[in-house]
């Protein structure tokens, strides 16, 4: 008779501890989901953020590099940060920058025909853009997010 009591005791014991760890465990899981989805807004606005942003005027008409890729070539001078995290601003100061740009980053209603001397550009590069050390630098299409003729 004890035996079975401890047996029985020992059972329920079991059965309520595994019917608290089912309950914790749908909660945790609709928890971390949502954790998940604040943590990938959080990342999301971080990531923007980090992004550098920059007005400039184009030094030449934009041309279409001879390269395997097609790339399209903006000669930039004069480039003013509007948000500029990595504190670049200052290598682009004296020469200017050399962005090449693939046709899929040029904003809506810019195409290469209308990049001409003098026009004013907005340019925004990813969180620690790849950029060669010469003069003027340049930036190559992977650490570029989008070029678009800006209109004052």
């Amino acid at each position: 008779m004890k035996k079975s009591a401890v047996l029985l005791s020992a059972a329920f014991t079991l059965l309520i501890f595994a019917a608290c760890g089912i309950s914790n465990g749908t909660e945790s899981k609709e928890s971390s989901k949502q954790a998940s989805a604040e943590s990938t807004n959080q990342s999301s606005k971080e990531h923007a953020a980090a992004q550098s942003i920059f007005l400039a005027t184009l030094s030449e008409d934009a041309v279409k590099n001879d390269t395997v890729d097609q790339s399209i070539r903006v000669v930039l001078t004069n480039v003013k940060a509007e948000q500029d995290p990595e504190s670049m601003v200052d290598s682009f100061k004296n020469d200017g920058v050399i962005l090449n740009v693939g046709e899929d980053q040029l904003a809506s209603g810019t195409m290469l025909a209308t990049l001409k001397k003098g026009d004013q550009v907005k340019f925004i590069l990813t969180e620690s853009p790849v950029m060669t050390m010469s003069i003027p630098p340049q930036i190559p299409g992977n650490s570029i997010v989008e070029v678009e003729k800006f209109n004052n």
